[in-house]
């Protein structure tokens, strides 16, 4: 499951070559690791989306699956393998 969802921003590609992608972002700075465990995730493209300033905002989203409302996540914690070094008094 992820933290939180991810969101990669693209630009439409004003290009004549029809074999050129539609959408891009070219030279992305990432700051952080990117983790995507194994698992079921909600992708999906918004090409529509509009920026508070009016702009176009497309953008792809990487989700946990959605649940109604009031239905909680779960999150694994069966890794533990972090917790190896902590004393836990019993």
């Amino acid at each position: 499951m992820l933290e939180k969802p991810i969101y990669f921003n693209v630009f439409e590609n004003e290009s004549g070559n029809p074999k050129a992608p539609t959408f891009k972002k070219n030279n992305v700075e990432i700051k952080e690791d990117i983790v995507i465990k194994k698992g079921t995730y909600d992708f999906a493209f918004f090409g529509n989306a509009i920026n508070k300033e009016g702009k176009p905002n497309p953008h792809f989203k990487i989700a946990n699956p959605w649940k109604p409302e009031g239905q909680k996540k779960s999150i694994d914690n069966s890794d533990k393998s972090l917790d190896d070094d902590i004393d836990t008094p019993f």
